[in-house]
């Protein structure tokens, strides 16, 4: 890496800018900037939380790759990476590093999306959807097929990420600063809100840490420069980093090394000790649902209004819930994945490039990362500071007491009410 980075540093092949622009509208980018990098990195990542609104996935999530390619032809053809999802394809059970062929090509979608109004697209979304789960992951995959289609003949790849968590060293230990999937839950739980989740413990929580996907990320591009311009889509490299081939850790170990760690430095902005549930079945998890989120909620609410406060824990749980929803197609299926060009890139560095540069998902110790992933979720995303810890535990200890003692107080009313109706009929009787 370091005699590409030698050789190229007159030409500014290291020199990397941000392209402006908005995606949504129709000549976002029909003139390229000056100085314009020759290393483009077209970044796609959104929360999406249930809004199926596919017009406004598709004018976020098509346009970017296709502006991007469109800009790369004419222009003498600059390195463009484009980082997708590894999920893009969640409609298969396995998953390999090159692309796949769908139902929809870009180009018919985009003439089905401009040929109709904004009504029937909604009415019909669900058909255009097939076994996608929503309409970011199809999106996604409609983004990949623009890049297969019009990448040929440049330097282009594809790299997916499985679903990124907080940092491992760089640039701190545990540093993030979004709820986005699987920390979002964590902190939910962790603060006492969440007590219950869709989630087979058993399938496998594909995570990656930030600055091991972005050093990866690097690589791959360093590696899509050197290599020859692809003479066919087969030819485009496509790099799944992932965590399952070689580190693989299940839901159940996910929630369990991480409350371990949690519960060691509880957050003081908790509400309730920590008691979640990971429900396979979803019927039992809607059971738990009632009971332990929509019922306290409910009442508590009402207390708050004959105090003249205004109610807004309903409201939270029911954007929890939507949020939760989302997760639950994702952590309740499994999918087998390949990883051999991304394993084949970490044997081409040398000594030197794997320190600066380090992706190896072998050398991953999960407990050690959970052991930073806790207290950065504290630091950077609950702004605790540390120093609060001594405090926060002996109210942890608090909360602990009083949710044992409610457990016990409904323990003894559901017995009550059992005893009470067995009285009943017996009279009857």
């Amino acid at each position: 890496m370091r005699s590409l980075e030698s050789n190229s540093r007159d030409e500014g092949i290291l020199e990397v800018r941000k392209i402006v622009g908005d995606s949504t509208a129709p000549k976002a980018f029909s003139k390229r900037p000056n100085n314009v990098a020759k290393c483009q990195w077209a970044n796609h990542h959104a929360v999406h939380a249930g809004d199926d609104a596919i017009l406004n996935e598709i004018s976020i999530w098509y346009p970017a790759p296709a502006y991007c390619i469109m800009m790369n032809t004419p222009f003498g053809g600059n390195l463009t990476m484009f980082k997708l999802s590894l999920y893009s394809n969640c409609h298969l059970q396995e998953i390999d590093e090159k692309f796949y062929s769908y139902p929809f090509t870009h180009r018919n979608l985009c003439t089905v999306v401009d040929g109709v109004n904004d009504t029937m697209l909604e009415a019909i979304t669900p058909h255009l959807l097939d076994k996608w789960p929503n309409t970011y992951a199809f999106t996604k995959a409609i983004a990949e097929d623009s890049v297969r289609d019009e990448g040929v003949g440049l330097p282009i790849g594809v790299f997916r990420p499985s679903i990124v968590v907080g940092t491992r060293n760089e640039p701190v230990s545990g540093w993030i600063d979004n709820l986005y999937g699987p920390t979002g839950v964590f902190v939910g739980a962790g603060t006492g809100f969440i007590k219950t989740i869709h989630v087979d413990g058993m399938k496998t929580a594909n995570i990656v840490p930030v600055d091991m996907t972005v050093n990866a990320l690097i690589v791959s591009a360093w590696e899509v420069a050197k290599k020859p311009r692809a003479k066919s889509a087969e030819e485009i490299p496509v790099y799944n980093y992932v965590s399952s081939v070689q580190k693989p850790l299940t839901w159940d170990q996910f929630m369990d090394i991480g409350s371990r760690h949690g519960i060691q430095v509880p957050s003081m902005r908790s509400m309730w000790y920590y008691s979640l549930t990971l429900n396979k079945r979803r019927s039992v998890h809607l059971v738990y649902l009632l009971f332990l989120h929509f019922i306290p909620a409910t009442i508590l609410d009402g207390i708050a209004l004959l105090l003249g406060k205004r109610p807004k824990l309903l409201k939270i749980y029911k954007k929890i819930n939507k949020f939760c929803d989302v997760i639950s197609y994702f952590s309740t299926r499994d999918w087998k994945f390949t990883n051999k060009n991304v394993q084949e890139l970490w044997q081409k560095l040398d000594e030197e490039d794997r320190k600066l540069f380090d992706f190896n998902i072998d050398d991953l110790d999960w407990d050690k990362y959970f052991y930073t992933y806790v207290r950065g979720i504290r630091l950077y995303l609950l702004k605790d500071d540390l120093s609060t810890i001594p405090q926060a535990r002996a109210r942890y200890k608090r909360l602990r007491w009083i949710h044992e003692g409610v457990k016990f107080l409904t323990a003894i009313l559901v017995l009550r009410l059992l005893w009470t109706i067995q009285s009943l009929l017996s009279q009857q009787k």
